[in-house]
């Protein structure tokens, strides 16, 4: 079972959004990282984050990063295999968008993209197995 943990520094964030591969789904972009070493994947990075100018309010912003931390456990344990496969150690999600409320920005809204965006970066040969 791959444990997820959080990513933490900015050059953690720098180096992950200079040299992953980004996938898309509506206002959701994911940026996948490979590990470099042949040892198996245990554990996996997670990094998430909505711009002060996407939203302007923290609660919002706060709403996001918490839907999107849950959808991301979620999605490492449906698509353990084959992220295993492809030594994916480190993702960060950036959401593009806000709503006006954040009462409307749902938890299956946030994974439907999440889900779509993996599926995308695993099918399209986004990253080399």
């Amino acid at each position: 079972m791959i444990v997820v943990r959080p990513l933490k520094g900015f050059r953690a964030f720098d180096a992950a959004l200079r040299r992953g591969r980004r996938s898309q789904s509506g206002p959701l972009t994911i940026v996948l990282l490979q590990q470099n070493s042949d040892d198996p994947v245990t554990e996996m990075a997670l990094g998430v984050t909505i711009g002060k100018r996407t939203a302007k309010r923290a609660v919002v912003r706060s709403r996001v990063r918490r839907l999107l931390r849950h959808a991301a456990a979620v999605a490492v344990h449906v698509h353990e295999e084959e992220l295993r496969a492809r030594k994916i150690d480190t993702m960060v999600c950036l959401w593009r968008s806000a709503p006006s409320h954040p009462a409307l920005l749902r938890q299956a809204h946030v994974q439907r993209h999440l889900d779509a965006a993996l599926r995308k970066a695993f099918h399209q040969h986004a990253l080399p197995s």
